[in-house]
């Protein structure tokens, strides 16, 4: 079984890499049972629609409500990426 990650447009840079480097998705293309791609939309707000596409979502801006639990997968992981200057981030398990 696959898991399928999306991950959003605002964390590209103006060329189109990883703004936080590419080394992350090289560790997970090594891995056969998970798969990854850029959003092809630019979501200001993650829709159940979007949600429903993947097991997990690395996103920064976009918004994410309880509306995405009533169609995403179980469990749905969802990682933001907050480029303060503590550079933290937070991960959520919804189940």
């Amino acid at each position: 079984m696959t898991f399928r990650v999306g991950v959003t447009r605002d964390l590209r840079t103006v060329d189109g890499e990883p703004c936080f480097g590419r080394r992350a998705f090289d560790v997970l293309a090594a891995n056969a049972d998970i798969k990854w791609e850029w959003l092809s939309e630019d979501p200001k707000e993650v829709t159940p629609e979007i949600a429903a596409r993947y097991d997990g979502l690395h996103l920064n801006l976009p918004r994410v409500t309880a509306a995405i639990a009533s169609t995403a997968s179980s469990p749905f992981s969802v990682s933001i990426w907050a480029m303060t200057r503590l550079r933290s981030s937070a991960s959520f398990i919804f189940d």
